[in-house]
């Protein structure tokens, strides 16, 4: 079958999912799946419907994502050898995402894991999918609070990066910034500035200026000089990562709600309990009307 239109829009939609410019992105791999769909090219319906969830999710549409993933998981389920393609691993990589954001870790963990032994069985163990893989699997133990295991997953998925895109590179700078995080999360400091520095010299050089990854490197490191005191860097580098939020999401967005939630606890920290009181309240407005009224709360907590 002739899949040049589908590919077409397929290139179309990947393009504007790097500019993040989110809303084109999922209109033309809607219309690239549909394509697939008609000339039964099902290993590209996997992999279309896997992009699809990665936009929804980036705009914080949990469900949407969850509905494109499950139809992936569907199709591969009846028509792919399961353990050993490579779209499959794709799939299972996102479904690891989805489920580490949803706090479901053994889920999140049990599909990182197939997608690894995949990934290494097709492309060995430099390859930079397989640093994709090590670096969700970083990401988990980070939420997990096994720091050990964070950053050795993050060292060697870093290896990857820096060995297929070079070390001056935003792709790269994605596990810098990762690595900055975790620095801050068991308290040095000086080592998270340093990553996310790196990282954010990388991306202001190569990404649009309301690329979102621009704006959770200035969010992390308004977060750690916060750790250092310096609360005019904070605001500094707050009011550059809220106005890319502002930009590229809605105000019923996570990162809306964890910008507010942060920067009320900087306002709190400086006794302007007001302030702090008003953001306090935004986070959880906004983390109720996304997730139900349970969840606010518990993601202040």
């Amino acid at each position: 079958p002739d899949t040049t239109r589908a590919f077409m829009l397929y290139s179309r939609a990947n393009g504007f999912k790097e500019q993040a410019a989110y809303d084109s992105a999922y209109f033309y791999f809607l219309a690239a799946y549909d394509e697939y769909s008609r000339i039964n090219s099902y290993e590209k319906c996997v992999n279309t419907l896997c992009n699809l969830a990665i936009v929804a999710r980036l705009q914080g549409d949990y469900n949407i994502a969850a509905h494109h993933l499950n139809n992936a998981l569907l199709i591969g389920n009846n028509t792919l050898d399961v353990d050993n393609n490579k779209h499959m691993a794709v799939l299972y990589n996102q479904l690891g995402v989805l489920y580490r954001i949803k706090s479901e870790y053994d889920q999140a963990l049990h599909y990182f894991v197939k997608a690894l032994e995949i990934r290494k069985r097709i492309y060995g163990d430099r390859h930079i999918r397989v640093g994709v893989t090590l670096n969700s699997l970083g990401l988990l133990y980070l939420k997990l609070g096994d720091y050990q295991r964070c950053i050795d997953y993050l060292t060697q998925s870093l290896a990857c990066y820096e060995a297929h895109y070079g070390e001056n590179h935003y792709k790269t700078a994605i596990v810098y910034a990762n690595l900055g995080v975790t620095h801050v999360d068991i308290g040095d400091i000086d080592a998270s500035i340093f990553y996310l520095q790196k990282a954010l010299e990388i991306n202001e050089s190569m990404l649009a200026p309301h690329h979102p990854n621009l704006a959770s490197n200035y969010m992390q490191l308004a977060r750690s000089y916060s750790f250092k005191g310096d609360f005019d860097k904070v605001f500094l580098y707050f009011n550059k990562a809220f106005a890319i939020i502002q930009h590229t999401f809605p105000e019923a967005h996570d990162e809306t709600a964890l910008a507010y939630s942060f920067i009320a606890i900087i306002h709190k920290a400086i006794n302007e309990y007001d302030q702090a009181i008003e953001l306090f309240n935004k986070a959880i407005g906004i983390w109720e009307a996304i997730h139900g009224p349970q969840y606010g709360e518990i993601a202040l907590s």
